[in-house]
């Protein structure tokens, strides 16, 4: 799916949002997956979350022989 192709998501009787199964995919979405919503003035965006890194954790190493 390119960047600029239109796709159309629906809202149905129980008042959720259904996006395409084009987008699901792409952004490999699955049940009960959690997306930020951000509203603008005629818009609304969604983020999907990043990877489920609780923590990163980065040690410096002394070189070896010193």
């Amino acid at each position: 799916m390119s960047s600029s192709q239109a796709l159309w998501a629906q809202v149905n009787e129980q008042g959720h949002l259904v996006l395409p199964p084009e987008m699901v995919g792409q952004y490999g979405l699955k049940p009960g997956a959690r997306l930020r919503l951000e509203s603008e003035t005629n818009s609304v965006r969604l983020h999907r979350p990043a990877p489920n890194l609780a923590k990163v954790y980065i040690w410096a190493l002394a070189p070896q022989g010193h």
